[in-house]
């Protein structure tokens, strides 16, 4: 899966998640993003908990550093783009590392940068490759890949496998409708730059 079936996954997911745990609760501005008042359209709520742009980096995390990892530097000791980010290791010690920082300061970035790569290793199906996904618990070392074509094999399967190009349709219009209405209300800069959605 490519960039906008986990960017734009994680961002419905912790919307869907954002409405049906904190629905009609009053909104704690912990993110130093919008008001409770500025409910012009669905993301305001979450933009009001967390930074909505370290959401959508944090869903690429685990591709930024494995892909470079086992595809680039190290291809013939990997060969593989499922290395340690992609275990449950990875966002299993920033969750822990938001329970700390939650409970001295409030603060909810490192809860983000967990779930954004939750989000990505579920919709990457890791657990197809236990070996991975419970590293380092059935072994310190990960299957060996094929790093020869591994573009190629990537734009195949988005054409071809239904369990990838549906997530990415469905990431690319999520993505598109943030982008769509931040440029349409002039928030985008704005967005861009302090992660507000709010004037």
């Amino acid at each position: 899966m490519l960039v906008f079936g986990h960017a734009g996954t994680a961002l419905g997911a912790a919307w869907l998640l954002n409405e049906v745990v904190f629905f009609r609760k009053p909104v704690v501005d912990v993110a130093g993003g919008d008001k409770p008042s500025s409910r012009w359209w669905p993301f305001a709520r979450l933009g009001a908990r967390l930074d909505i742009r370290l959401l959508l980096l944090a869903s690429l995390l685990p591709d930024i550093l494995d892909k470079p990892l086992g595809y680039i530097l190290f291809p013939d000791a990997f060969g593989s783009g499922w290395l340690y980010g992609h275990t449950l290791l990875f966002p299993a010690l920033f969750g822990v590392a938001g329970v700390v920082l939650y409970l001295k300061r409030r603060s909810v970035w490192s809860f983000t940068v967990a779930f954004g790569a939750l989000i990505h290793l579920i919709t990457d199906r890791v657990w197809l490759s236990p070996t991975v996904l419970w590293w380092p618990i059935l072994g310190w070392g990960f299957p060996r890949g094929n790093p020869t074509g591994w573009v190629a094999r990537y734009l195949r399967d988005l054409l071809s496998l239904p369990q990838d190009y549906l997530p990415e349709i469905l990431g690319l219009a999520i993505i598109m409708w943030l982008l769509i209405e931040l440029w349409r209300r002039r928030r985008f800069w704005k967005f861009i730059r302090y992660g507000r959605f709010s004037d």
